[in-house]
């Protein structure tokens, strides 16, 4: 993951250093927006597919903390996924109400399919053990 400041009088670009992420999983990137208030692209190295998005993370959000953390959260526009550097992700992140405010100082990158599959997980292993302890429960019975 790359963090690109766009709004640079520079003609280069420059990687923030009041930003920074953290790889929750090849599939799930946390990045921390502190002392943020201009607009900033984020280039994430994967091959570019749609399924990847990017949410503001808010605070009130029930689910924070669990695998299914995005399932609440809103993704930004698809307008802000672009094609970079000819074949990776990235977004802009501007125009986002209350960007790097104290309500609003992180955003999740995640491979949307990933969060299927660990919903699909849920079910599998709870229909299991609800089938494992219903067996149980009738064999205990007779």
């Amino acid at each position: 993951l790359m963090l690109i400041k766009t709004d640079s009088p520079a003609a280069g670009q420059k990687i923030l250093g009041d930003v920074s992420f953290t790889e929750e999983n090849p599939a799930k990137y946390r990045v921390f927006l502190n002392k943020f208030s201009q607009s900033v692209d984020i280039n994430l190295n994967q091959s570019y597919n749609k399924n990847w998005k990017v949410y503001p993370v808010v605070r009130n959000n029930p689910l924070q903390g669990t695998p299914f953390e995005t399932l609440l959260l809103k993704a930004l526009p698809e307008q802000k996924h672009f094609l970079t550097d000819g074949y990776a992700n990235g977004w802009t992140l501007s125009g986002i109400d209350g960007l790097g405010s104290e309500n609003l100082k992180e955003v999740l990158v995640e491979y949307r399919p990933e969060l299927y599959y660990q919903i699909g997980l849920l079910f599998l292993f709870g229909g299991l053990g609800f089938a494992a302890a219903y067996f149980l429960l009738i064999r205990h019975d007779h």
